[in-house]
């Protein structure tokens, strides 16, 4: 635990700087958590290339923290904050039974909101696999715009609410165990619905402790 408070102190100055409008990486593979276990978790998200006319448009960094917890029958729970407007609340579900061990399978439903702006709903499925420790999986994701903020300091507008509302994410992960941390890179790629070919793909990485 002290190496850990060590990696979010040398955080803190980095991660007051960026911030992310919604979440789309995931950071977990199909299994959930353990009734009564938990992790913290650190990632480095958003780091994406915007597919557009120029090669390189732009390159950004959005750092987070978060914690999460053990349910009863298979359910896990989760929150998640990216410094310093979006918070992201997460619950999990592994659907498929203890005897079944070809694959893993979670429905997974989420909750964000974007300080003082809008708020929005992730929902999606992740299908992983364990191989001797190292958990390779899958995941597709929905969004759907709940509110945004109705005074003149909000921003939303017809154009952001169809934007989130036909937002896809596709993705791609390998959970590492490293001692008793695991680490979790990950590849997404954004795109509207029907618009396959102008998304754009996001990198990430992510340390469960």
């Amino acid at each position: 635990m002290g190496k850990l408070l060590k990696l979010i102190i040398l955080l803190l100055p980095v991660m007051a700087g960026f911030y992310g409008c919604v979440s789309s990486s995931n950071f977990y593979t199909g299994k959930t958590l353990p009734e009564g276990d938990y992790t913290v978790n650190l990632g480095l998200d958003h780091m994406e290339i915007d597919n557009s006319e120029s090669a390189l448009k732009y390159f950004a960094i959005s750092p987070s923290i978060g914690f999460s917890y053990g349910l009863p029958l298979k359910f896990e729970t989760g929150l998640r904050y990216f410094p310093p407007y979006v918070f992201d609340v997460s619950l999990r579900k592994q659907i498929n039974p203890a005897d079944f061990t070809d694959f893993d399978c979670s429905l997974n439903l989420g909750f964000g909101y974007f300080y003082r702006e809008y708020s929005y709903l992730k929902y999606g499925v992740t299908f992983s696999r364990d191989i001797e420790g190292v958990e390779p999986y899958i995941h597709f994701n929905f969004y759907s715009l709940v509110g945004g903020v109705v005074d003149g300091l909000s921003f939303v507008s017809d154009a952001v609410d169809d934007f989130i509302n036909k937002s896809r994410v596709a993705g791609f992960g390998v959970s590492i165990p490293s001692g008793k941390t695991k680490i979790i890179p990950e590849v997404d790629y954004q795109y509207e619905s029907g618009s396959l070919d102008k998304g754009w793909w996001r990198f990430g990485v992510g340390f469960c402790f």
